[in-house]
């Protein structure tokens, strides 16, 4: 089960985020970094890789449009997105 924080106004959601992740990481997260951690934090992780699984499949499996090399970039990438999301879930 993913763990969820409330936000606040005095930005203690980062302070947790960036003290979470932060062991992890050599380099100070950016405030961008820590508001995709707390957006995708939020998310319930298992629907997530599935949503982009089958974003990932139909586009693929499914079109009968050719698929040019910048799509075909993005959907490999979204396939690492996918792997990486549940190796994180596997961990976790």
């Amino acid at each position: 089960m993913v763990k969820t924080y409330a936000p606040n106004a005095n930005g203690a959601i980062h302070r947790v985020i960036q003290d979470r992740y932060q062991k992890k990481i050599k380099t100070k997260l950016l405030p961008a970094q820590l508001e995709l951690l707390e957006f995708v934090n939020f998310l319930d992780a298992p629907a997530l890789i599935k949503s982009l699984e089958w974003l990932h499949d139909t586009t693929c499996y499914h079109s009968y449009e050719p698929i040019e090399e910048d799509e075909k970039f993005n959907l490999f990438n979204i396939k690492l997105l996918v792997e990486k999301l549940g190796g994180l879930v596997r961990e976790g």
